[in-house]
């Protein structure tokens, strides 16, 4: 099953916490995840070295989880330019994030 989560709380939040909990279940049970980072949540894409959560994130990536970022909002933030494509997070737009959701299954919203 084909998955989009959406996630906006930032790095050290417990919602961000459960989403990454959330979809190292899901890729254990061996659906297809993606993680789509909006708001402050884009902070996970820059994470600080030695933070649990870029730990985390890491070995969920490692584990073939999809990441993206809303470019606009990581802009807003002053974190610039993402990794290009071939990278493990990819910068996105919102035409992009509309593309998965409707081609996804399911889609799971986290604050």
């Amino acid at each position: 099953m084909k998955i989009a989560m959406l996630l906006k709380s930032g790095p050290s939040t417990l919602e961000a916490a459960r989403a990454l909990q959330t979809a190292g279940d899901l890729l254990s049970q061996g659906h297809a995840v993606s993680l789509w980072l909006l708001q402050d949540a884009v902070h996970l894409g820059r994470p600080v070295p030695g933070s649990p959560a870029a730990a985390v994130l890491a070995d969920l990536i490692a584990k073939d989880l999809y990441v993206h970022i809303l470019g606009c909002d990581a802009a807003l933030r002053g974190l610039g330019v993402f990794p290009a494509a071939g990278a493990p997070i990819a910068a996105g737009d919102y035409d992009a994030l509309i593309e998965l959701l409707e081609s996804s299954d399911r889609v799971i919203g986290l604050l």
